[in-house]
């Protein structure tokens, strides 16, 4: 009986592992405009909303090309990459987007017209931006 449990603990372990992420990572869900409206953490674990008329837009491309605009001015441009890691364990797993050209990126996920991005461990600094229509 023993060994039939730990069995099954293993398959739904290994199921849950292999299972498809809501956040799919394809370029495609990500394209379009991303305003920020905040950012907040870090070491002195400061919040910023940002005004909204300060616009600060990341504009990813399905072609995996993104601009970082502010206030209409182009202030970054290249390619980004979006790949998934997993250990293998349940629930520990995540999907990266990188931003070439600027040392930008991190851990990211995408929930309906929130794009969060999880910045690079030395600062810890997430990012919120709202989907623009």
């Amino acid at each position: 009986m023993r060994s039939l449990c730990l069995f099954v603990l293993t398959v739904v372990f290994f199921v849950a592992s292999c299972s498809k992420s809501s956040n799919n990572g394809d370029s495609g869900s990500l394209a379009g405009d991303w305003r920020l409206t905040a950012y907040y953490g870090g070491f002195a674990q400061i919040h910023v909303q940002v005004p909204d008329d300060s616009m600060v837009v990341l504009s990813l491309h399905k072609d995996s090309t993104f601009q970082k605009l502010v206030n209409r001015q182009i202030m970054g441009s290249g390619a980004y990459h979006v790949f998934f890691t997993s250990t293998g364990i349940a629930g520990d797993s995540a999907w990266h987007i990188i931003f070439e050209n600027s040392g930008d990126g991190g851990l990211y996920t995408v929930n309906k017209d929130t794009l969060l991005i999880s910045g690079l461990p030395y600062d810890g600094l997430e990012y919120r931006y709202l989907r623009q229509h």
